[in-house]
């Protein structure tokens, strides 16, 4: 295969530039329409839970790091607990709406911040009004079964969560400039594939550069 220098990149642009434009507004416009129209928007809240120490409990600093130690320790116990089945089947009958516990668990996340003692309850769904629901409703139900599973009231609602009003997906600006994107991509691909097999002689310059043999004249052309 013969070696294409910058002009000659340039000039194979640029005589098929039509393709690149064509391509380029068919993929992001196809793009910009799947995200706006077809793809569901997708919203996320959450809500943070804190191990703290029980409500009777007298503090004072040397059991404070006692106490510490211990949440950290039972943290990740505590996560593992969260979406177990008792938990999500209290969860589902506080609701005020129908689900199902297999929804529940689909839509329910449970996230340790490192070195800290909080949990995230991380929710995504469709319905903004509904997973904020569930995220609360979680919160207060896993407080209370913990208290009553391990026979201590350490766990702490930090921070409620709050109804999102704008989805996290699709990201329609990204989707169309990456559709963009592949629309220029393709319309090179086809044109380098165009000019691969392409050998026809156009000009004099042609026969030189690729034959490598002189032009001793030309045939003026007649209507």
């Amino acid at each position: 295969m013969e070696e294409l220098d910058l002009i000659d990149i340039f000039y194979m642009i640029r005589k098929r530039l039509w393709l690149i434009v064509v391509l380029f507004i068919l993929t992001s416009a196809s793009a910009y329409l799947y995200s706006e129209y077809v793809m569901v928007p997708q919203y996320a809240t959450h809500a943070k839970l804190m191990l703290g120490k029980p409500a009777d409990y007298e503090t004072s600093e040397a059991i404070n790091m006692q106490e510490i130690q211990m949440n950290q320790r039972l943290i990740t116990t505590y996560a593992a607990i969260a979406k177990t089945e008792p938990i999500l089947a209290e969860v589902k009958q506080a609701l005020s709406f129908e689900t199902s516990v297999g929804y529940l668990k689909s839509v329910i996340n449970i996230k340790l911040l490192n070195d800290t003692e909080i949990i995230q309850v991380y929710v995504s769904g469709t319905n903004p009004d509904s997973i904020t629901e569930i995220a609360n409703t979680f919160s207060v139900v896993f407080s209370e079964q913990i208290a009553e599973m391990m026979k201590i009231n350490n766990v702490r609602i930090l921070e409620t969560a709050n109804k999102p009003y704008y989805p996290y997906s699709p990201n329609t600006t990204k989707n169309t400039i990456l559709g963009g994107g592949a629309g220029i991509a393709l319309a090179l691909f086809i044109i380098f594939l165009i000019e691969m097999f392409d050998h026809t002689m156009r000009i004099p310059e042609d026969i030189e550069k690729h034959l490598s043999l002189p032009v001793l004249g030309m045939i003026p052309e007649h209507d």
